[in-house]
């Protein structure tokens, strides 16, 4: 052997054998037995044990039946032996338990262990530079150990060599790969290479070593070269399963541990730490069920021992597979754990041992419970929804569906899938909904469709929504809307209904407000015209214009109680009617005035229920509507009917008449009024009612406004019914009374006195009718005190109230109304007589229910009829 002479160079070269040799070298102190050094091939033999042998005792890494042979060994060297062959021995801790063929045993002194591991080490050291430029030189150290080395180290470094022109073809480019990796990494270069010799006896190789880079940047392999071509097959078996295991190992994402029969962990892959939390050698002589891990099912409740995958596969004998359970690291962090495991039989070398492969599986497991809470969830919301939602592809099959609970198509829960658009939907919904698809899927723009289904045995109104889902997929989210749009038509009818009554509500203010103020003028007209009247005599040239002048008063009179029964605060003297016996009366006295074309037919309830109301203003009620049939046959023959009965008003009922929001359920007396003339489209009957509108030629347009406030005024209902070109119908209903009144009798008025004494306290805002109540009652005799308004009034009362005789006073005044006068008067001096007036209705105000009113005089009033009130409420 040709070995450097220079003792720093030999270190070098022993250093390099011995790191890279394939065989397992061990340095022991032989004063103590202890175990000063292996190399990377004993670590590998060891495995996980390596960790914690350097120091102890080198008999203790081996069974206690080999122990006491390699002691009796240590101590022959020590008495003075230089080699010692053929040392059978059992290692105690070991990946894989083995019997080690042979330990050899040789005495070495410090100057000697060089030459010791050259001599005892397989193949040829070496040493590989390769230049910046890539180029390399390789060199035994031992040339001419094997002649045919030579041959082998000129092939090799001509093959380590990039060629000039890189080829995809070249099967020596994985090679230099993995030796540049080395370079630039600085870590081991290991492989086996098979050389294109002559000779088959030296074509496959192993090669290790280890880089090192110099001041000029270039690097320096040393390292082992053997031939492995000449090995046994045993021999390659075993290395081959060797490698196979410590790749395992190192590249197992699992965390694989062998343990022995008493639980104790012997060996652990690199990535137990990920998995349990501590390092492969804090994991050494632990047990399974050491106390650092929290060993609980899923739900964090304790696991029996006998329960675990060790006790399973030692009780079964067998394997355990996809075993789950948690483990709480001893940092407190919880892991979920899925444990494989087998027996590994025990064998003449080696003992019983089990192995067991660990995945930690939490993330997958959050993962699963995180998706089995969405689909929980979406269960739930398909389950709230109303909607039926179907996958349709391009071509309009349906793939796939969710039914909505509340409803079906045809009533039943049906199979759709595989079903065609036009095989779901109904003709011609069908062909729109696969169009909608289509042009869905080509422009990605939501579609809807509203159609007709036959949903549960009858045809329900559907929104259809198309939206894209998925490539080529779109979803129909089909949801019954028939409900929601009969509720939207509700509203818009009750709005409907609320419009009409708040227009009419302001009409009724307008009307109630301007007759108020014309009653006003009207009393001054009247009363001015009776006094010139008297002033002038009977036979003066001027009393038949005065005479006209009170005639037309008196007509424009009548028109604002037209006004005045619109706005319901018209004048109502309340008996008891028989609505059948007024409907005969009024069409005799009406008979002139229908056209002479008209038939009249009575059908008319003998037996009809009494009513209360005003018989004087139910006659314009049907005078409105029997004149106004008559106008609808315009001249032409036909008919009108004129029906009394009884009707019940359910509350389901009352959106049917939507002119009346306080109607309300009941027993009603009907009168109704049919013909068969032009009838009315819906513009004019939403306007018939108002104000002033009119479809005749000539007429003021008051009659059926008159009407609704009379009607209105008795808490009456109105509906119509009509159609253009075949007649109209009115039905006016009138509540019946909780009790039947007593029948007023008539009061003849007495003459009026025009000679009068006393004084009055006349309150009103009007200067003109104020003025004028003061000049008749002045002529007939009376004192009288003016007061423009309430607050007023009741401070002249305060002055004057010894003398003061009657009080005279309007309902509607600044600050205080009529009512609240009589009120502060009667608490200074109670009894004393108070005579209302007002251009409203007597019940409109509310005298009847005060008991300190003595008389109602309404506006306009003539001085004849001034003077029998105040003459009535003075008697009292």
């Amino acid at each position: 052997m040709n070995l450097p002479s220079n003792p720093v160079a030999l270190g070098s070269l022993a250093r390099a054998a011995f790191e890279h040799a394939p065989e397992p070298f061990f340095l022991v102190r032989l004063s103590d037995g202890i175990l000063e050094e292996m190399n990377p091939a004993a670590t590998r033999m060891l495995g996980a044990a390596s960790a914690a042998s350097r120091g102890k005792r080198f008999a203790s890494l081996f069974t206690e039946a080999s122990s006491p042979e390699i002691e009796r060994t240590l101590q022959e060297l020590t008495r003075g032996a230089s080699l010692i062959e053929d040392v059978p021995a059992l290692l105690r801790q070991s990946g894989r338990v083995t019997q080690a063929a042979t330990l050899r045993f040789c005495l070495i002194e410090p100057h000697t262990w060089a030459l010791v591991i050259l001599s005892s080490t397989a193949g040829v050291v070496f040493r590989l530079r390769r230049t910046r430029d890539c180029a390399v030189q390789l060199t035994a150290l031992d040339p001419e150990a094997i002649p045919e080395w030579r041959l082998v180290l000129e092939t090799l470094e001509r093959l380590l060599t990039p060629p000039a022109i890189p080829t995809d073809a070249d099967p020596w480019a994985s090679c230099r790969a993995a030796l540049d990796e080395s370079a630039r990494t600085e870590t081991i270069w290991e492989s086996r290479v098979a050389l294109p010799l002559p000779s088959a006896s030296m074509e496959q190789l192993w090669v290790r070593a280890r880089p090192q880079r110099q001041h000029d940047d270039s690097v320096i392999w040393l390292g082992i070269l053997r031939d492995i071509a000449d090995a046994s097959p045993a021999e390659l078996q075993t290395r081959r399963e060797h490698e196979l295991l410590q790749s395992v190992m190192q590249t197992s994402v699992a965390a694989i541990t062998v343990l022995d029969r008493s639980g104790r962990i012997l060996l652990a892959s690199p990535s137990a730490e990920a998995v349990l939390g501590l390092s492969p050698r804090s994991l050494l002589e632990r047990t399974y069920n050491a106390p650092e891990w929290h060993i609980t099912d899923l739900q964090g409740r304790p696991i029996p021992d006998e329960d675990l995958p060790f006790q399973r596969v030692l009780r079964q004998r067998g394997p355990v597979h996809n075993y789950v359970h948690a483990i709480e690291w001893p940092n407190g962090r919880r892991r979920i754990l899925n444990i494989c495991g087998d027996l590994v039989g025990q064998t003449n070398a080696a003992p019983e041992t089990l192995v067991f492969s660990i995945t930690d599986i939490t993330e997958q497991k959050l993962a699963e419970e995180s998706l089995r809470q969405s689909e929980e969830r979406y269960r739930i919301l398909l389950t709230a929804l109303p909607d039926t939602i179907l996958v349709l592809n391009r071509e309009g099959v349906c793939l796939d569906f969710h039914q909505a609970r509340a409803w079906g198509f045809s009533g039943a829960e049906r199979e759709f899938r595989g079903r065609t658009c036009h095989e779901v939907f109904d003709a011609p919904l069908g062909g729109k909904v696969h169009a909608a698809v289509e042009l869905v899927l080509a422009t990605g723009q939501i579609q809807t469709l509203l159609g007709s289904v036959l949903w549960g045995g009858e045809q329900r109104l559907c929104e259809i929504r198309i939206v894209s889902w998925e490539a080529a997929r779109a979803l129909a989210l089909v949801r019954d809307i028939t409900e929601a749009k009969r509720a939207e038509q509700e509203r818009i009818q009750l709005e409907n209904r609320i419009q009409q009554a708040q227009k009419l509500e302001s009409l009724t203010v307008l009307a109630g407000g301007v007759a108020h103020d014309f009653n006003n003028l009207l009393t001054a007209v009247l009363g001015y015209a009776t006094l010139a009247q008297k002033a002038v005599g009977p036979h003066s040239e001027v009393a038949g214009l005065i005479g006209e002048i009170e005639s037309a008063a008196r007509r424009a009179a009548e028109l604002t109680q037209q006004l005045l029964a619109y706005s319901g605060k018209g004048k109502f003297v309340v008996q008891p009617v028989h609505l059948s016996r007024l409907v005969h009366e009024m069409t005799l006295l009406l008979q002139p005035v229908i056209s002479p074309n008209a038939q009249i037919h009575l059908e008319l309830h003998p037996a009809l229920p009494i009513i209360e109301a005003d018989a004087t203003q139910l006659r314009q009620v049907i005078m409105n509507l029997l004149t106004n049939a008559s106008d609808a046959l315009e001249g032409r023959a036909g008919n009108i009917t004129l029906r009394t009965h009884t009707v019940t008003i359910e509350a389901a009922e009352l959106p049917l008449f939507p002119i009346n929001l306080q109607a309300r359920p009941g027993e009603y007396v009907c009168l109704e009024v049919a013909d068969n003339g032009c009838g009315m489209d819906e513009a004019t009957q939403a306007r018939i009612f108002d104000p002033f509108f009119t479809t005749k030629f000539t007429g003021r347009g008051l009659g059926m406004a008159a009407t609704l406030g009379i009607v209105r005024g008795h808490r009456g209902i109105i509906r119509i019914r009509s159609t253009p070109g075949y007649g109209s119908t009115f039905q006016i209903l009138f509540p019946l009374p909780p009790r039947a009144v007593p029948v007023p009798q008539p009061v003849t008025p007495a003459a009026p006195p025009w000679e009068g004494k006393g004084t009055i306290l006349i309150a009103e805002d009007e200067i003109v009718v104020s003025q004028l109540t003061r000049r008749i009652l002045e002529r007939a005799g009376y004192r009288v005190l003016l007061a423009s308004d309430g607050r007023a009034a009741v401070e002249l009362f305060k002055q004057h109230q010894e003398s003061i005789d009657l009080v005279l006073v309007d309902q509607t005044m600044p600050h205080l109304t009529g009512l609240q006068v009589c009120g502060e008067i009667h608490r200074l001096r109670p009894g004393i007589p108070v005579l209302l007036m007002s251009g409203y209705s007597e019940q409109e105000t509310g005298a009847i229910s005060n008991e300190g009113i003595v008389g109602f005089l309404g506006k306009p009033f003539d001085s004849g009829s001034l003077l029998v009130a105040i003459h009535r409420a003075l008697q009292r």
